[in-house]
């Protein structure tokens, strides 16, 4: 192979070394990918509305790291992410897998899931006490 065969394939290693999607990359394919298959606009807002559930979902995957591509794993889904792109590579009903008791456990117990119940439990804390607020007001008057 002449110098300049090396040349190319060398860039192309490197090329695919830098663009090699990392887990924020599918933390964010994934949203796109449910934001894609909502059938209705409340869906869509819904999918917008739990951007943290990607972050748990995401770690149910598990990722190989090969430097110049990543596989995802999760049940019978696998996922290939190469020069900033995914495709899925075996598709499996991602979430009838979700669903199993097994993969709840570890959606539960996955650290996006506490943060995003921390996050949920602090706002209705937040609004209760703006209601008794508000209620203690409306009694005073």
């Amino acid at each position: 192979m002449k110098k300049s065969g090396y040349l190319i394939i060398g860039a192309l290693l490197l090329f695919l070394f830098f663009t090699n999607p990392g887990k924020e990359d599918f933390k964010e394919y994934l949203k796109a990918k449910a934001y894609e298959q909502a059938d209705s606009k409340i869906e869509k807002v819904f999918v917008g509305l739990v951007e943290g559930l990607f972050g748990a979902a995401s770690e149910m995957f598990v990722r190989k790291d090969y430097y110049i591509f990543s596989t995802y794993t999760f049940d019978d889904t696998v996922i290939l992410g190469i020069a900033g792109k995914f495709f899925p590579l075996k598709e499996g009903n991602i979430k009838e897998s979700m669903m199993k008791e097994e993969n709840l456990d570890l959606f539960k117990n996955s650290e996006s899931f506490k943060e995003l119940e921390k996050e949920i439990k602090e706002q209705a804390d937040k609004m209760m006490k703006e209601l008794e607020d508000a209620l203690q007001s409306g009694e005073s008057e």
